[in-house]
């Protein structure tokens, strides 16, 4: 089932995709496949306990409270800022939902950011939250792991840029605005 929502699966089904729109591969091999795959996992689903009456129901997040009470103790036990830091990432990914990235950087909105088909938006977009973050920008194809950075810090790792285009250099993603999603540059 783990292979189910593996990002490299999703990746290799995407690669070959690609393939057939650009006549490289077979469009019949690939549902042949995709078939196989389904009946794998049905019948492994099939071979499986049934799951409890309350499986999917929808679970509450930690009481604030609780949350705070464990952001301060384990700053306290270890007594470093790297550790609070890391606590405080722990403590905003276990108050999200399962599925998102990271919460949503606009004020005032609440939302939970998550991966799109082209790019990374808010679960409350419906009520009017216009924040995304689109995968393919700057010339690059973001990661969760990019977008996660870019919400939590405000940019990503140094990255490589200009790679066969013309004089490389490095640079940051930013995060030029927190409402809308907008990157932009920071060269080093």
């Amino acid at each position: 089932m783990e292979l189910l929502t593996s990002p490299e699966m999703t990746g290799h089904w995407e690669r070959r995709l690609t393939e057939i729109s650009r006549g490289q591969a077979s469009a019949e091999a690939f549902m042949g496949n995709v078939k196989k795959f389904t009946i794998q996992i049905i019948d492994k689903v099939g071979h499986q306990r049934p799951a409890t009456r309350n499986a999917f129901a929808k679970s509450e997040p930690a009481p604030k409270e609780a949350v705070g009470k464990r952001k301060s103790t384990a700053g306290n036990k270890t007594g470093s800022s790297a550790a609070a830091s890391s606590t405080r990432a722990k403590t905003s990914a276990a108050t999200a939902e399962p599925g998102t990235i990271a919460a949503c950087p606009r004020a005032g909105c609440g939302g939970h950011i998550f991966m799109g088909r082209k790019g990374y938006g808010c679960s409350n977009y419906r009520s009017g939250c216009g924040f995304v973050i689109w995968k393919e920008s700057l010339g690059r194809t973001l990661t969760d792991t990019m977008v996660r950075s870019l919400i939590e810090k405000g940019k990503t790792a140094k990255l490589k840029f200009g790679k066969g285009e013309g004089e490389a250099f490095d640079a940051y993603i930013v995060l030029k605005d927190k409402d809308t999603g907008e990157l932009a540059l920071d060269r080093i």
